[in-house]
């Protein structure tokens, strides 16, 4: 699970341990998961993508699921002076961590698993995409996640029978959200 130290990941932490050993790939630990891969925040991140798929090797050689959780909301209209730090900071939080993921699960997925992302039904109206006024960098890291997710399941990069999916809330409780 990456990012299973936030809210939404230690609840999929919690289910997914039920029944799974489960890895928890984030910033922080998370006490919960069976395995903890904490990340760097001033890493090189392709240095820590490989020291990533270096410890989960030791954890195990395939998964039956990976799933990405990670992300964050900001706000930022367009026109703000901190828009691009606030948009860097949503890319980085969702979008490059589903990179991540995707990469990971060219090696570690097996096949007839599954792969899924978090997206946001707020940036999909009638089959378009939307971008909210007062949240330029989360709509536009959301979007971009849903079409990772789109590219990724006709990959052939990713083992045979692979399911891709998203999870797309309609809301989000933002008393847990730290803003």
């Amino acid at each position: 699970v990456v990012g299973g130290a936030g809210n939404l990941g230690k609840a999929v932490i919690n289910a997914f341990r039920l029944q799974w050993a489960v890895a928890n790939i984030d910033y922080s630990e998370n006490k919960n998961a069976h395995h903890n891969i904490v990340l760097k925040s001033n890493a090189d991140p392709d240095q820590q993508l490989e020291n990533v798929k270096k410890t989960l090797t030791n954890f195990s050689p395939k998964f039956q699921a990976i799933v990405s959780v990670a992300g964050g909301f900001t706000l930022g209209d367009i026109s703000d002076k901190d828009i691009l730090s606030s948009t860097d900071k949503m890319l980085q939080m969702s979008l490059l961590s589903s990179i991540m993921t995707g990469n990971i699960a060219t090696e570690f997925l097996d096949a007839n698993s599954f792969l899924g992302f978090t997206g946001a039904a707020t940036v999909v109206k009638e089959n378009n995409f939307v971008i909210a006024d007062y949240a330029v960098g989360y709509c536009l890291s959301k979007i971009s996640v849903l079409h990772l997710a789109t590219f990724l399941k006709d990959s052939p990069k990713l083992p045979t029978g692979t399911k891709v999916f998203t999870v797309n809330p309609t809301t989000m409780d933002l008393s847990l959200i730290h803003i």
